[in-house]
């Protein structure tokens, strides 16, 4: 188990979140792109073999984020469609570093 780099940097300079464009205010796409690169950078500083506990401190960090930018509107954004795109990009970076992705990894989840 180890941490797939080049996955993560190919990653990194990828969109999550294109499908927003149509019907998001373009901040808060903008924010959320930015704190999934974040969250990539955070990842890879852990080097190529990090424990889960270093990597779910991270994936904390970043739900409790997208919680910040759900709680920043008056309105919640984040609904059926945001839960499940966020949550699918999550997962795909947890499966990079080498664990299985699941909801078990989500339980900061305001959203």
């Amino acid at each position: 188990r180890m941490v797939d780099v080049p996955g993560l940097e190919k990653r990194r300079g990828q969109r999550s979140f294109a499908n927003w464009d149509e019907f998001l205010p373009a901040e808060l796409v903008a924010e959320s792109e930015e704190t999934v690169r974040g969250l990539i950078d955070r990842l890879l500083s852990l080097g190529p073999d990090p424990t889960r506990e270093r990597v779910q401190g991270e994936i904390d960090e970043c739900v409790r984020r997208f919680n910040e930018l759900d709680a920043s509107r008056e309105h919640s954004w984040i609904c059926t469609i945001e839960r499940e795109d966020i949550s699918v990009v999550l997962w795909g970076l947890v499966d990079l570093c080498g664990f299985n992705g699941s909801e078990e990894w989500l339980g900061e989840r305001d959203w």
